[in-house]
């Protein structure tokens, strides 16, 4: 596989090679652990809230008689709700990266999940939103 490189022999680089990828394997894994772990505790939590309270909005207005502004809301739970599923979804790719230990199919899954994210970040308000949003972080307030 490997000739002779230098001061190296090509035994010494496919060992050297070997702990490179487990180390950048352990460090892919901690991150897709990291990702999930805040995908489901701090994400799911705060969109599965502003659903209840658009889809609250929206019966008693319903309830109430009111049409007005009762089509924006529909909308609303619509995107809400299809952010949650794919916000499963996306949390078990990467649990299945993770299970495999396979840093691509890992960040593959987290790239996914991001966008998904990105996407749910702009449904939630700002106040309920647990971490900076990124006009937050590019413009300080």
């Amino acid at each position: 596989m490997f000739e002779k490189a230098g001061v190296f022999s090509a035994r010494e680089m496919a060992s050297r090679l070997e702990i490179a990828m487990e180390d950048y394997t352990t460090k892919v894994m901690i991150e897709g652990n990291c990702a999930l772990d805040m995908a489901r505790t701090m994400i799911a939590p705060v969109v599965k809230a502003e659903y209840r309270e658009t889809m609250d909005a929206y019966v008693k207005a319903r309830e109430g008689g009111i049409a007005s502004g009762t089509t924006i809301l529909h909308d609303d739970i619509v995107k809400l709700g299809a952010g949650l599923d794919a916000l499963k979804l996306r949390c078990s790719e990467l649990e299945g990266g993770i299970a495999k230990k396979d840093p691509a199919a890992v960040i593959a899954a987290m790239t996914a999940l991001r966008t998904n994210v990105d996407a749910l970040e702009g449904m939630v308000a700002d106040d309920k939103w647990p971490l900076p949003k990124y006009r937050e972080m590019l413009f300080v307030y």
